[in-house]
């Protein structure tokens, strides 16, 4: 988690405000170390970042938090998931530095609150039924976001909270992505274990059999040439954890005990890989990035990761980072290659390409500038 965080501040224009509280710089003095620090325009909503970073050194340095609540009380949803995504990266950065004291405990307490009403709204909103794009990819984001808060809880001991922000995890799964099985059974089953780790084991049995009932169709569907791979063998694999949590929290269940028989058997037989639940930086980094330079990181993870001999490892690592198909990737791996071609033995031809190729050759020539440092 810590190399995603590093990632992630990267992305914002804040910066020079997560590393001066990394390194234990005083809080009292954190303005007018700031005011010294140039800011490079990284993100697509640099005015937006630069009120929050505003809010939030007001707080640490004065403990006047005024100045965020108004930002919160007057934004969107869009706006308050880039808040809360600020605020939690700014907790992230606080211990290394070893900060305490009321100012560092009112930005938790406003982070908590912010996404509990985040959550609420989301539910309220259904982006994933409307044709905001923007607000859909905000309501995504915060369900990585909410991980990463999870975690933050988790690393900090505080076992309940971290339940609560998987919870939060998991309604902004159902109100943003409720058509991706393999994401809402990995939330459902990771709010459950989590439950279980507070004493509250009675609890968790109704979330594995909601992850049971929902997709226990892929068993008898598998080979069904409408379900993407990736998001298929991942669905199948919570499957299995919750048919195997059942058979062990409700050992009478014949039903739980025969899907977790034959999903085990199917998985072993195809030798399906195990998925992972771990915070995506794919989704965040959507909501601060263009789209071309937005492809670049994903271009760029291609040219880093990707390995010919473990193909279907790799394709699977990359979307799991980035929320992308199989077919996503192994399109751009192919438009990388075209790419390449067309820069070497056909340099100066010109050709046609579609929209798509390129998006792509757009993302790797905005890699290369990069490089050169233009």
């Amino acid at each position: 988690m810590n190399a995603l965080i590093n990632e992630l501040y990267e992305l914002s224009v804040n910066t020079a405000l997560f590393e001066y509280l990394r390194k234990g710089g005083d809080l009292k003095t954190l303005s007018e170390t700031l005011a010294k620090s140039p800011t490079a325009a990284k993100s697509r909503k640099p005015e937006l970042l630069a009120s929050i970073r505003a809010g939030i050194v007001s707080l640490l340095a004065s403990g006047d938090s005024s100045r965020l609540h108004q930002l919160i009380q007057e934004g969107d949803t869009n706006t308050r998931v880039t808040i809360v995504g600020e605020l939690i990266l700014t907790l992230h950065a606080l211990p290394d530095g070893k900060h305490a004291g009321a100012p560092v405990e009112e930005v938790l307490q406003t982070a908590f609150e912010l996404a509990l009403d985040i959550a609420v709204t989301l539910e309220a909103e259904q982006p994933q039924d409307t044709d905001d794009a923007e607000l859909l990819a905000h309501g995504i984001a915060m369900r990585e976001w909410a991980h990463l808060f999870a975690g933050y809880y988790r690393a900090i001991g505080k076992p309940p909270y971290e339940v609560e922000l998987l919870m939060i995890r998991a309604r902004a799964t159902n109100s943003t992505l409720s058509a991706w099985p393999h994401l809402v059974g990995a939330a459902m089953v990771d709010v459950a274990r989590a439950l279980e780790g507070i004493g509250k084991a009675e609890l968790t049995p109704q979330f594995y059999t909601g992850v049971r009932l929902d997709l226990r169709y892929l068993i008898a569907r598998v080979d069904d040439p409408k379900f993407p791979e990736f998001p298929k063998i991942s669905a199948l694999y919570w499957l299995e954890q919750a048919c195997a949590e059942l058979a062990r929290l409700t050992p009478d269940d014949a039903e739980a005990r025969d899907d977790l028989q034959n999903v085990r058997a199917l998985r072993k037989e195809r030798n399906y890989p195990d998925a992972v639940s771990a915070p995506r930086f794919g989704p965040i980094a959507q909501t601060y990035l263009d789209r071309i330079p937005y492809l670049a990181c994903i271009i760029r993870d291609i040219n880093i990761h990707y390995d010919e001999d473990r193909h279907d490892e790799s394709v699977f690592a990359i979307c799991q980072r980035y929320g992308c198909d199989v077919d996503d990737v192994e399109f751009y791996i192919s438009a990388i290659g075209s790419y390449d071609i067309r820069d070497t033995i056909l340099a100066g031809v010109t050709k046609f390409y579609d929209e798509p190729h390129e998006e792509v050759f757009s993302a790797i020539e905005h890699l290369n500038r990069q490089k050169a440092g233009k």
